[in-house]
């Protein structure tokens, strides 16, 4: 009998890691898939990786209930934490096209995302959407997941142990938002700041000229035709983010220990 509690108890702390997790994957963290569905695959996870995860001390008592609380507390924020090393890069990824697209005079251009329910950037969209297909097409689900089975070695069930490293690293993290944004959207954003200053120099020259009919489709056609030159460059800036994501992930997960 003691040893059903323990792995009906061992069972469920796992799902907590696990489904919280899911809530920041790409991708399967979506709000068009709902949480059900969400609850299904982290069981089906969970049921996966059970033989896998080392065996804790677990509180089984009665008496010990709320030490068992603490335990799924401390699981729900190891799987929050990494998927957030993952969702903050993506995040960086957003920006980069949310800053393109806000300098093409296309945030007007709006389409709802079906993964946060928002309205974004057309711009934006696209630019996650390639994002997306690069981290799949290297299997990135595959190395989550991995990831995930390795973090039970690497942090036990019950093991979380608060550091301010951990604060230090998702500040580091959230910097990065804007790092990687500016990074790859540079030669896009400098080839629109410069074709600012020319339509802003022309307005002076000629002023006859009216520069805010021919502004919005000459910022547009820069952008399109800048984005196409730089997209090898870009694809190649994406395929190096995702390397470092994998390292992002495995040293959130060893500063939780």
């Amino acid at each position: 009998m003691a040893d059903i509690v323990f792995n009906m108890q061992l069972l469920a702390l796992i799902i907590s890691r696990v489904t919280a997790f899911f809530y920041h994957m790409p991708v399967l963290g979506g709000k068009y898939i709902p949480n059900s569905g969400k609850i299904a695959l982290g069981l089906c996870l969970s049921l996966v990786i059970f033989p896998l995860v080392p065996r804790p001390s677990i509180p089984a008592e009665g008496p010990f209930m709320i030490d068992f609380g603490v335990f799924m507390l401390k699981e729900v924020i190891v799987g929050l934490s990494i998927g957030l090393a993952v969702s903050l890069f993506i995040n960086g990824i957003r920006f980069t096209g949310r800053l393109i697209g806000r300098n093409m005079g296309l945030m007007m251009a709006n389409v709802i995302d079906p993964e946060s329910g928002m309205n974004v950037s057309i711009i934006e969209q696209i630019n996650y959407l390639f994002f997306i297909f690069i981290f799949l097409v290297l299997n990135g689900h595959y190395f989550l997941v991995r990831a995930l089975v390795d973090s039970y070695s690497m942090v036990p069930v019950g093991g979380f142990k608060f550091h301010a490293d951990v604060i230090e690293l998702l500040l580091k993290m959230f910097n990065n938002i804007f790092i990687i944004g500016f990074k790859i959207g540079m030669p896009v954003f400098g080839a629109l700041i410069i074709n600012t200053v020319m339509l802003g120099i022309i307005a002076k020259v000629a002023s006859k000229i009216r520069i805010l009919i021919i502004s919005f489709p000459m910022r547009i056609m820069t952008g399109v035709i800048m984005m196409a030159l730089t997209f090898s460059m870009i694809m190649g800036a994406y395929m190096e983010y995702y390397e470092e994501i994998k390292i992002w992930v495995y040293r959130v997960i060893q500063t939780m220990h």
